[in-house]
């Protein structure tokens, strides 16, 4: 029996969001997928993040535009771990990140990669499949060396 995978997609782009659902949907003979929320933008209000969904896979956009970023961070940092402690984050931006950014966020204990866009579909494909590869307990920085850095 496939192991249920639950799946948050937060992105502002409908596009991104539909070429993300395909590659799920390709994905699921590695496990079975469920979207449980597709979200075009990241709520202030969380009453829609329920401790009973049990997120394993939260995919979600860094915008370099607004005044959100830090909001987001303190989001995945301190409110995600203590709603889902074993979800596998999934960070998108929007700028090249090379650097600080990139290391600083995957410093964070439930951050599994930093995918910067433009990416390809074959690039997404192969970081989701590897994260939904991954048992349970794996940390990130047991993966490798690093975490998976696209």
């Amino acid at each position: 029996m496939k192991k249920i995978t639950n799946v948050f997609l937060q992105h502002s782009c409908s596009y991104t969001r539909e070429g993300i659902k395909s590659i799920l949907a390709e994905l699921n003979s590695i496990s079975s997928i469920n979207v449980v929320a597709e979200q075009k933008q990241l709520s202030h209000d969380l009453s829609w993040l329920k401790p009973e969904q049990d997120i394993d896979v939260f995919i979600l956009e860094l915008q370099s535009t607004g005044n959100n970023a830090s909001e987001r961070l303190s989001f995945i940092m301190n409110i995600l771990p203590s709603l889902s402690p074993k979800v596998k984050v999934v960070i998108m931006t929007q700028l090249n990140n090379q650097g600080t950014l990139k290391d600083s966020l995957l410093q964070f204990n439930n951050v599994y990669a930093v995918l910067e866009q433009p990416r390809t579909l074959q690039q997404m494909r192969q970081c989701l499949t590897k994260i939904l590869t991954l048992p349970n307990n794996v940390q990130p920085d047991t993966v490798q060396s690093s975490p998976i850095v696209m």
